[in-house]
């Protein structure tokens, strides 16, 4: 009897003891060095891109407030909220980009493919600790190619490329660094064997996610995914809800309040820089049917596309006359209705399934349309961190498989490998594609037919080319799509003016203002083109109009001066022109500006000193060297001025500066080497009287002899 039991006790020792573990070195961390090749091989064509025509342009190439790390850099990046959201510590990495790399793109590239390539061991770390708790009896070996897998699938997927390869959304992955940290710091506190450590863990991980919304706060229902985590695999929680008011259970649910707290008030920052921006719809201009029919339809499109990951594209638009009844959103909502039946019916049997689903649902839940936000219908980038349940669950299937053993097994391992060869080389091309704007959004348009921002970024592209024909047609194609939109008008303007098209230009200026009365950059241009066309009131009005919206504009103060010099009101131009350079102290065309309305008035010291800093501003500028060679022949400093309108006729060749070269001459006298300069002028512009005039003067005095 005591033998049989010593057996049994024997066996039960043997069904209790863990399985033999790996023993250490490289093997070990053969797994994880995997995951994290692999992610980087995924995505190294993203290096070879440049800045794209897609918010890059004006997140850094017009926008020099955050190239730096000084004291004026780190208030704006504290307290701005351009574009709309409200991401400090995003902008803090980029200052440090600037100080790096100056605006080299391969730089910013460079550290968004670190980022990501961390995040992918950090994910590993997650799901290791997951799966170890969801699968303890496991071999250690399994589970640690399972947690690969799962990164491999998180980090080569081509969803991911977005938020990888495009320079603005370092957002994404510079958050989901924190986010992971904070999950990771968390599952070690709320363990099953978390000793002393516990409540530094609980605050590393409170802190990881005080950055993480800092960068970008996708994550304000994070608590969620706690809650989540602590059901299942932690099994703090029971799966009903009914039983967690007991004191344990509360416990539990208190350790949360400082995760909701931080993402409640993350969640009011980021909505009131949404509405600052504009970017927030009104229930009227879109209503609560149309907000759930986007809801399902998204919650259907990242799942469908995280599967078949085919035809993805850098925007998804809605369309202008959105149906909610219409066919795609009713399927969309009757395949998440049925797909939550499926989790729910398996809550007991595969409970990851269910955290899964609510990791998903959190990260999804401030970008599904609910609180409606842009033109956007889906965006790629939104997946970065819902999908990661998904890549969790993977990971948990292929270690649960390798674990079969016998041919289970080994179809396992083929399909993981062919499964990573194949979203690599998707994740590859698809990067490829986003190497520069033109690439982009040629590649868009005939893909998204009815996106009017294709069609004008595609125009935006070509604009900058000079291409302003092509860019027209463009612009066009996009307003004929949404007649609506303020800025494609404005667009359109702005290549009309290139082509010299006055008329239809002003009509577009006015549709855009029309739209937007608060456009400042659209008044600014339309001020513009009315200064050129010598409507120098109405220029004038543009210009106050735009700096009731803008009053620190320097370009628009620069423009108003521009209306009082050509009005003759010196002293009003003057004051303008200072301004302008009070702003910004860089605008060669303003300093240019004020030193030749300083030496109208005769300030002639001032206006010395005013040419001389435009010259060193914009050196390539011939009319300032004409000028300041003007103010030099007046100060009778003849020989100085040659100098200067010999440098401005190398830079062009005017029929002004052939004028002042023979002029000069006239005052010293040589009244025959200045009549082939006036003979120039007049064959350039044989309307121009004052030449004319001093030819006939030289002509008169060519045999005198100059005087000693």
């Amino acid at each position: 009897m005591s033998s049989r039991r010593a057996k049994e006790n024997r066996k039960e020792a043997l069904k209790e003891a863990p399985p033999a573990q790996p023993r250490g070195g490289f093997l070990r961390w053969l797994p994880l060095l995997l995951a994290l090749a692999v992610a980087a091989f995924a995505f190294l064509p993203a290096l070879n891109g440049g800045f794209l025509t897609w918010d890059d342009d004006w997140n850094f190439l017009t926008n020099t407030a955050y190239r730096g790390l000084g004291p004026r850099q780190l208030r704006w990046m504290f307290t701005t909220f351009l574009g709309g959201p409200y991401q400090p510590i995003t902008w803090l990495t980029f200052g440090l980009d600037y100080k790096l790399w100056g605006m080299e793109a391969y730089g910013y590239h460079l550290v968004n493919l670190l980022l990501h390539t961390l995040n992918a061991g950090l994910f590993y770390a997650v799901t290791l600790r997951l799966l170890r708790l969801g699968r303890p009896e496991a071999h250690e070996k399994h589970l640690r190619w399972g947690a690969a897998f799962a990164a491999i699938v998180f980090a080569a997927h081509p969803l991911r490329v977005e938020s990888v390869a495009w320079i603005t959304e370092r957002r994404d992955v510079l958050s989901g660094a924190f986010y992971l940290a904070s999950a990771l710091f968390y599952l070690k506190a709320a363990g099953p064997e978390p000793g002393g450590l516990r409540g530094r863990r609980l605050a590393f991980s409170l802190c990881f996610y005080a950055a993480a919304l800092l960068s970008k706060a996708i994550g304000v229902a994070f608590a969620f995914v706690l809650l989540a985590l602590d059901v299942y695999p932690l099994k703090r929680l029971d799966l009903s809800p009914k039983t967690w008011l007991t004191p344990g259970a509360r416990g539990v649910l208190k350790e949360k309040l400082p995760y909701l707290a931080l993402g409640a008030a993350a969640g009011a920052v980021g909505y009131f820089g949404q509405w600052q921006a504009s970017a927030m719809l009104p229930l009227a201009q879109f209503g609560p049917a149309q907000r759930l029919a986007q809801s399902a339809y998204g919650l259907a499109f990242y799942l469908w596309k995280t599967l078949l990951p085919v035809g993805l594209l850098p925007i998804y638009e809605a369309p202008d006359n959105f149906n909610p009844a219409a066919l795609p959103f009713l399927a969309s909502g009757a395949a998440v209705l049925a797909l939550a039946a499926v989790i729910y019916a398996l809550r007991r049997r595969l409970p990851a399934l269910l955290t899964a689903a609510a990791v998903y649902l959190a990260f999804l839940a401030p970008v599904m349309g609910i609180v409606k936000m842009g033109v956007h219908f889906a965006a790629d980038r939104y997946s970065y961190l819902a999908c990661t349940g998904w890549a969790a669950l993977a990971g948990a299937a292929l270690a649960c498989m390798l674990g079969a053993g016998g041919m289970t097994r080994e179809l396992a391992r083929i399909a993981a490998v062919l499964l990573a060869f194949v979203l690599v080389g998707m994740t590859r091309a698809q990067s490829a594609l986003w190497r520069s704007s033109e690439v982009l959004w040629s590649y868009v348009v005939p893909r998204a037919p009815g996106s009017a921002l294709a069609a004008n970024n595609l125009g935006d592209v070509l604009f900058k080319q000079g291409r302003y024909d092509e860019a027209a047609a463009f612009y066009r194609k996009a307003l004929d799509l949404r007649p609506d939109y303020a800025f494609i008008s404005y667009n359109l303007a702005n290549a009309l003016t290139k082509q010299k098209n006055w008329a239809q230009a002003e009509r577009q200026y006015l549709d855009a203002l029309r739209l937007a009365p608060d456009f400042t950059v659209a008044h600014g241009n339309y001020g513009n083109l009315l200064t050129d066309l010598g409507r120098y009131n109405e220029a004038g009005e543009q210009y106050r109009a735009a700096l009731k919206n803008a009053p620190g504009d320097p370009d628009m103060h620069y423009g108003l001066g521009d209306t009082f010099l050509h009005r003759g009101r010196l002293v009003e131009a003057q004051a303008a022109y200072e301004e302008a350079l009070r702003l910004n102290p860089d605008i060669g065309g303003a300093a240019a500006n004020l030193a030749l309305a300083l030496y109208r008035q005769k300030k002639w010291g001032q206006a010395e000193r005013w040419f001389l800093e435009a010259l060193r501003l914009k050196p390539e500028l011939a009319a300032v060297r004409d000028n300041y060679g003007n103010l030099l022949l007046d100060l009778g400093r003849y020989n100085e001025a040659l100098a200067r309108y010999q440098e401005a006729l190398q830079l062009e060749p005017r029929a002004e500066t052939y004028n002042n070269i023979g002029a000069a001459m006239l005052r010293q006298g040589r009244a025959a080497d200045a009549i082939p300069y006036f003979e120039q002028a007049l064959s350039m512009k044989p309307e121009m009287a004052m030449a004319r005039k001093s030819l006939a003067v030289a002509r008169a005095h060519k045999d005198d002899k100059l005087k000693p």
